[in-house]
């Protein structure tokens, strides 16, 4: 059976699984991180590519393949310098396919802008922050988000950005990050996340080379969990597993970048 058949029931069923536990895995009253003081040598620009799949946990059968590219550098826009992260998403089913466009702030990673296109229409939805709200970004030709409106903390963080968050934060063992996350055009409203430093790895790449990794756990509430292995030199990501309900996702960092297409919004 072809892969773009049975995509949809396995990207949706493991999605399904982690939203009902969104809640749950919500981090308790506790004092929630922010990043500050952050300058550009602390981003590692250029890219990477991601081989992203989802396994049926009880079969081991493979339900859904894509490739992910994320690309990262300083930018300046009107005399301020700014972190710009372009991502596309490749499948075999065009209903996951996406390109996304993204713009925060150099010394705090916050959020100011994001366009994405999705699927095999090619639909456009595009976000502006502000300190106290994300709403639908006005002037951008067939948004169908034009007229959307959510509160945040002035401390969220976009949660698409998870990977380039997760290499700025100062790891230790033992030591927990309450990660105020939002995804944008979610009605989920921006709230906290528990995500643990639960110990130390060594991965080993293809040419045998050992990495130190550190472990990083979030719980979604006891019906599922997800780990990131991060270098311990760069914080970068090497390896995620995510498990909830009878879906497993991987997604594996590349040796090497593949072809490098061209993203073409912002």
């Amino acid at each position: 059976m072809k892969l773009s058949r049975v995509f949809a029931a396995g990207a949706i069923g493991l999605l399904a699984a982690m939203q009902a536990a969104t809640q749950v895995a919500a981090a308790p009253q506790a004092e929630e991180f922010s990043f500050s003081g952050l300058e550009a040598s602390d981003y590692r620009e250029g890219a990477r590519e991601y081989i992203v799949y989802i396994k049926d946990k009880n079969s081991n059968d493979l339900e859904s393949l894509s490739l992910w590219t994320r690309s990262l550098r300083i930018i300046e826009r009107e005399g301020e310098a700014l972190v710009e992260i372009k991502q596309l998403w490749r499948g075999d089913d065009a209903r996951a396919q996406r390109e996304i466009y993204s713009l925060n702030k150099v010394s705090d990673f916050a959020p100011i802008y994001q366009i994405d296109k999705r699927g095999a229409d090619g639909e456009i939805s595009a976000y502006e922050f502000s300190s106290d709200k994300v709403v639908g970004a006005k002037g951008v030709d067939g948004n169908a988000k034009a007229d959307f409106r959510i509160e945040k903390a002035a401390n969220t963080l976009n949660w698409e950005l998870d990977i380039e968050t997760f290499a700025l934060l100062p790891l230790e063992n033992g030591k927990t990050f309450n990660l105020n996350f939002y995804h944008p055009g979610s009605a989920t409203p921006p709230q906290a996340y528990a995500y643990t430093v639960i110990g130390d790895d060594v991965l080993e790449d293809f040419s045998g080379r050992a990495i130190k990794t550190w472990k990083l756990r979030i719980d979604y509430g006891g019906r599922g969990e997800a780990v990131f292995w991060l270098d311990q030199k760069t914080g970068e990501l090497l390896k995620m597993r995510e498990a909830a309900g009878d879906m497993v996702r991987y997604k594996v960092r590349l040796g090497v970048a593949g072809d490098l297409p061209k993203i073409t919004l912002e």
